[in-house]
């Protein structure tokens, strides 16, 4: 579950990457063509995608570090 709960933005991401590179690149696909409205529609979508998954990522507590740049607690 926790791997689940790391990666889940991840995911998201790329999975509309790879959705978004269907749509914007039709010489891969059958795809109709992309106005520029839509694809800058597509690139603010990657930008607040891009956005919460950064903002989960620093959002997650790290572990004190002691003295050494060691994470964990300090067994001294």
């Amino acid at each position: 579950m926790k791997f689940f709960l790391d990666y889940f933005g991840l995911g998201i991401f790329a999975f509309v990457v790879f959705v978004g590179g269907l749509v914007a690149l039709p010489s891969i696909s059958e795809a109709p063509d992309t106005t520029p409205g839509e694809m800058m529609g597509l690139a603010l979508a990657f930008i607040v995608i891009a956005g919460g998954f950064s903002w989960y990522y620093f959002a997650v507590p790290t572990p004190p570090r002691d003295r050494d740049g060691r994470a964990g607690p300090n067994r001294s």
